[in-house]
């Protein structure tokens, strides 16, 4: 049996690509079964909310429920709507997925100095992972450290390169190179066996198209309001996704005995 996973996506950084991920890895959770309690940090107008919140017939959202919705708080609100992630542990699910907004390292930092967030979630018997998704810049590849040096040897860690940003050679910040020094963080990250991911990257016009139908991945695939090309980009993102979470598999919760994913059965499974 797997351990409990409470996954945190966060960073001092906006604009990376956080929620695509953890989106992405919601897509993943449903879609393998696992039981699993999602989180909004920005509230009502979270892309964790809007995309894999519960809806009625019409398409408007409901009231969430730890069981099949999306629980929204404000990361940004006060004692109160911090303490209402803190007290999500007593839902007690498998896995926790919280996606988080910019400024989310130093509002974990507050937690911790609050309510000594990594114990009480050891307490409640869930292994802590950090995720960190990061562009080329510097604002963004520091970031690493400061949530290396936050979690220290409590936490297991994941970085995401966002291809969306360009190809490895781009992350000269990160890896080095041209006189320019390997990150520290990414020297941390190493110290601390932390798992690097890449996140491919989707077409702008299929992710728009993605955002005015308000679909998860998974149905956007197999969406015949989207032309067959944007679908077929969508699946064939989701097998390359896939593949990347699987490297992360166990910190991330997503279980290795689980039978295979069903992908949208339609002719786009003939593409590959």
């Amino acid at each position: 049996m797997m351990m409990k996973r409470w996954i945190m996506v966060i960073s001092d950084k906006g604009g990376t690509g956080k929620s695509i991920f953890s989106r992405a890895l919601a897509d993943r959770l449903r879609r393998d079964r696992i039981d699993s309690l999602l989180v909004d940090g920005d509230g009502t107008v979270g892309q964790l909310l809007q995309f894999y919140g519960e809806r009625d017939d019409a398409g408007r959202l409901q009231e969430q429920t730890p069981d099949r919705g999306v629980m929204p708080f404000l990361m940004t609100g006060g004692v109160k709507d911090r303490d209402a992630l803190v007290n999500m542990l007593e839902y007690e699910k498998p896995v926790v997925l919280c996606d988080l907004p910019a400024g989310s390292i130093t509002f974990t930092r507050q937690l911790e100095q609050d309510v000594g967030l990594l114990d009480l979630v050891t307490r409640q018997g869930y292994r802590l992972t950090l995720v960190n998704v990061i562009s080329p810049y510097r604002a963004s590849t520091r970031t690493v450290s400061q949530m290396i040096e936050l979690g220290g040897d409590r936490v297991d860690y994941v970085v995401v390169e966002n291809a969306w940003f360009g190809d490895q050679g781009d992350y000269i910040l990160w890896y080095g190179g041209d006189g320019v020094p390997v990150s520290k963080g990414k020297i941390m990250l190493e110290q601390q066996q932390g798992i690097t991911l890449r996140m491919p990257r989707l077409e702008g016009r299929t992710c728009a198209l993605i955002d005015a139908y308000n679909l998860t991945y998974c149905a956007a695939a197999d969406d015949k309001r989207l032309p067959i090309a944007d679908r077929s980009r969508v699946h064939r993102w989701l097998k390359a996704m896939d593949s990347e979470l699987d490297k992360a598999g166990e910190v991330l919760g997503i279980a290795k005995e689980n039978p295979p994913r069903a992908h949208p059965d339609s002719a786009l499974s003939a593409m590959g």
